[in-house]
């Protein structure tokens, strides 16, 4: 039997739960190397019968965790390395011999970062810039690519980008997306409408939607909503994004919003419960200090959400998807007139409902599609 071990040992424990999901989907077994915070998030994630077997370190204090199991991850056909960095900061280097790849969540600050700098911002950015350079951040991602068999990247335009930069690396396209839950119609007195993530204007552009709800007001809009900002508001710039959507005194509109970290058992609930994701994603955004492109040089962890949940969303016609992934999507202009008929014409009609319907068919595809890109790479 194919064996496929799992490692992530920084945050993306979503990341390791899509891909074990799709390697047991193929009939493989899963070796799970994760920290004691990722376990406590997965380990109730999946089926008693699943094949899968642990390896659990501390979150903090890894050492030579790695090193003293590479005799078991020696025995997987292939090891897919979710994120190069430990918790602790530290990178992974390779030590075992199995076939692996390290999965690269953003394309420019591995393989474009002097071109992509965000020089803006004056003395402050300067000065983060320098401390990246004199931490000597990418040269350490660098050295730990460098012990990798080969690279895997999350999209098709952003191996399309990558393979432009003559990377030396094969690089492999394997999206981190795969869908757990068949969609579902429910009947809200009120649509729920979720966007998902923290709450950072770096990320997402909340003023348009802020601009947007309001243009739907002074155009007569009233059917009754409920806009959930699913993340939790720390710091006073989102706090000041939350103050000002708390001013949208709208008879048709209800806010929720969280001041502290919302718990995973809570967020996994309102996430299932939405008619459909508004992702106002923002086109460019820095990542570090280096710039990148959303959909072509990262891709969003809400587009991961969109598949896991098999779920309709609101998303900017700038940002690059794939086809596989286009039935569940509908796009609009970054322009406050165009958002706010789409979006009007989006919850009156209920069309999110006629998406879930028609939804289910291409969610299969994707899945089957996602599963033998898998096998593919198993026998690379």
């Amino acid at each position: 039997m194919i064996k496929i071990a799992i490692i992530e040992l920084a945050s993306h424990f979503e990341v390791a739960r899509a891909y074990a999901k799709m390697a047991l989907a193929n009939g493989y077994s899963v070796l799970m190397v994760v920290n004691e915070s990722n376990h406590s998030q997965l380990k109730n994630l999946f089926d008693v019968e699943d094949m899968i077997e642990w390896m659990v370190g501390p979150d903090h204090v890894m050492g030579n965790f790695l090193s003293a199991h590479n005799s078991a991850i020696d025995q997987c056909n292939l090891v897919i390395c979710c994120t190069p960095e430990q918790k602790n900061g530290a990178v992974i280097l390779k030590e075992w011999l199995a076939t692996s790849y390290l999965v690269v969540h953003d394309v420019n600050n591995y393989f474009d970062v002097v071109k992509n700098i965000n020089t803006s911002g004056g003395i402050r950015q300067y000065l983060r810039i320098a401390k990246y350079f004199f931490t000597g951040y990418f040269l350490k991602r660098q050295k730990a690519l460098q012990t990798f068999d080969g690279v895997i990247v999350p999209s098709i335009h952003m191996k399309s980008y990558a393979d432009a930069k003559k990377v030396v690396k094969p690089i492999v396209t394997l999206p981190f997306l795969y869908n757990e839950h068949p969609p579902v119609i429910h009947n809200h007195d009120r649509t729920n409408i979720v966007i998902p993530g923290s709450v950072n204007q770096r990320s997402r552009n909340y003023d348009l939607v802020y601009e947007v709800m309001c243009r739907m007001n002074a155009d007569g809009f009233d059917c009754p909503v409920n806009l959930i900002l699913l993340g939790q508001c720390k710091g006073q710039k989102a706090q000041e994004i939350r103050q000002k959507f708390l001013s949208m005194q709208f008879h048709w509109l209800e806010l929720t919003t969280f001041e502290e970290s919302v718990p995973q058992s809570a967020y996994d609930k309102l996430m299932l419960e939405a008619d459909f994701y508004l992702l106002p994603l923002q086109r460019q955004w820095q990542y570090g200090i280096v710039n990148e492109i959303g959909g072509t040089t990262c891709l969003s962890g809400n587009i991961g959400d969109m598949v896991r949940y098999g779920m309709p969303v609101l998303l900017p016609k700038e940002y690059q998807l794939q086809d596989l992934l286009m039935p569940l999507v509908t796009h609009y202009d970054n322009e406050v007139s165009h958002a706010a008929k789409v979006w009007s014409e989006f919850i009156k009609n209920k069309t999110y409902n006629q998406v879930k319907q028609s939804a289910v068919a291409p969610i299969n595809a994707m899945n089957a599609w996602l599963a033998k890109q898998m096998s593919i790479l198993t026998n690379q």
